[in-house]
């Protein structure tokens, strides 16, 4: 996250090493994540993940621009701000993210993701963040999963949902391993379905309500625990993972949709 610094939607690292006995990481407190709606088969409402998806977008961009892919793509790794901060999304957890080589170069094997996944993933993750679930009948098969993911085109995924969100997983299905995304094109298509002008925003009910319109009220014991959990972050090596390229190695744990 230190060599991604200077973007908005990477979180600040205030320190980072290792002491005698274990390593620490100390960064900026992040709310609850995206991956709340997805749990309890809710949907994020249309202009909150339009705003959402062009901020990230425009994170990838910037990641690209550094030569690294993110690898690790799920609402776990998308948190919104705190209340001083609560129209911003963050993308956190670098631990699989990498290096971006050229297979010119003859370092990348054929083998390897790249950032063809990391925007298809993306696409994945906010389709089923506005419909609440996708059609897929067996979550946990990676085989089935790859074949149900093929059978499907974006406009059939995203019936009832605006087209951008479909049209968004075809495009990055037609991404070839070394074409540069058109970041520019995706940004300005969320941005023009939000309605949002200038700096991407999430409605700050959207973002500060969010937990309580997924799960109701927050009580004392449930913000204690979403502050604690900020604090002792960790992987979740759940089937809830999105990585666009099954065909490709897969890092560990990262074989859900997409």
């Amino acid at each position: 996250m230190v060599i991604l610094k200077g973007h908005p939607s990477i979180p600040n690292v205030d320190a980072w090493g290792r002491s005698q006995y274990y390593e620490y990481l100390t960064m900026q407190l992040l709310d609850p994540t995206l991956a709340h709606s997805v749990r309890q088969g809710k949907r994020l409402d249309i202009p909150s993940a339009a705003c959402a998806a062009e901020q990230l977008v425009d994170v990838l961009s910037h990641m690209r621009g550094r030569s690294i892919i993110q690898c690790d793509i799920k609402p776990n790794n998308m948190l919104f701000g705190t209340e001083n901060d609560s129209d911003r999304v963050y993308l956190v957890d670098f631990g699989f993210a990498s290096y971006y080589r050229d297979p010119t170069t003859l370092v990348h094997r054929p083998m390897e993701t790249n950032v063809k996944d990391d925007i298809e993933s993306l696409a994945y993750v906010f389709l089923e963040l506005v419909q609440g679930t996708l059609p897929l009948e067996n979550r946990h098969d990676r085989v089935l999963i790859q074949q149900e993911k093929e059978a499907w085109t974006g406009a059939e995924l995203a019936v009832g949902v605006p087209s951008v969100f479909g049209e968004f997983i075809d495009y990055a299905r037609t991404l070839e391993y070394t074409e540069e995304p058109d970041y520019f094109r995706w940004r300005t298509a969320f941005r023009e379905l939000d309605g949002c002008s200038g700096q991407p925003v999430v409605e700050q009910t959207d973002a500060r309500h969010f937990d309580e319109r997924v799960h109701g009220p927050r009580t004392r014991f449930s913000r204690d625990y979403e502050e604690g959990f900020q604090v002792r972050q960790q992987r979740r090596l759940d089937p809830y993972v999105y990585v666009a390229g099954l065909r490709r190695r897969v890092s560990p744990g990262a074989a859900y949709w997409g």
